[in-house]
Parts: C-alpha cells; structure tokens; sequence
C-alpha cells in the first residue's frame, strides 16, 4: 500500500497505482483517489471516517466494542464512556464491524461520526 498526499489530504492506494499518480494528476481532475488515511493538523493526524470503515486499518489500532445500546448512542454522535481504553484515537466497534473513532481524553470522549450520518430518532 502506498501513501500519498492530495491538498490537506493523506490517502493511501495500491503501490502500482501511485507510481502512475502524477501521470494521472497531470492528465485528469482527481476528485477521489485511494482511502482517505486522514488530514494533517498542527499536532496530529486526525484519521478519517472512510479510514475506520475500510479493508486497511491495521488490526493494531485499539478498538473499543460497544454492547447495541452503546453502539446506537454513538451512532446518534452522542458522547460515549470510553471505559479503560488508551488516551488518544480509538476505533469504535460493534460485533467485530468497525462504526468510526473515537477520541479519549482524561475522563471522556470525542464522538468523530460523521454529523450527516447520525440517526435522529430513537
């Protein structure tokens, strides 16, 4: 898997393919390409949503799995208890299926779903 910067955005794309990129970039307006990894922040990367769901998330990213209540409030991008896990970024899952991240602070969480995904009603 190759990596590669497009504006603010770090996405990564099959390594035969981004030998051929700027050849591509030259000859055609690439809206989309590869998995969106993240942007680029003063401090950090702060991953993307389409990373959480994808085929190229590492398995050694902490993971935290939600019961099916826990899971419908994330999913309502209400604030979730992060229980014992590690400060920083943490994946969110439910049964094995990633649903997005998470990032644990001292004593609580950030909800990073996707705002125009959320459910609405209960």
């Amino acid at each position: 898997m190759g990596v590669f910067r497009h504006q603010e955005q770090i996405n990564a794309l099959a390594e035969p393919v981004v030998a051929s990129l700027p050849i591509l970039q030259s000859a055609l307006y690439l809206k989309r390409a590869g998995v969106p990894l993240g942007a680029l922040s003063a401090k950090e990367l702060i991953p993307e949503h389409d990373l959480a769901v994808s085929v190229v998330v590492s398995p050694s990213l902490p993971v935290l799995s939600l019961t099916k209540e826990e899971s419908l409030v994330y999913l309502r991008k209400e604030e979730i208890a992060p229980g014992d896990s590690p400060l920083g970024w943490t994946l969110v899952a439910y049964e094995g299926l990633n649903l997005g991240w998470i990032k644990v602070l001292p004593r609580r969480s950030n909800n990073y779903y996707p705002k125009e995904w959320r459910i609405l009603k209960r």
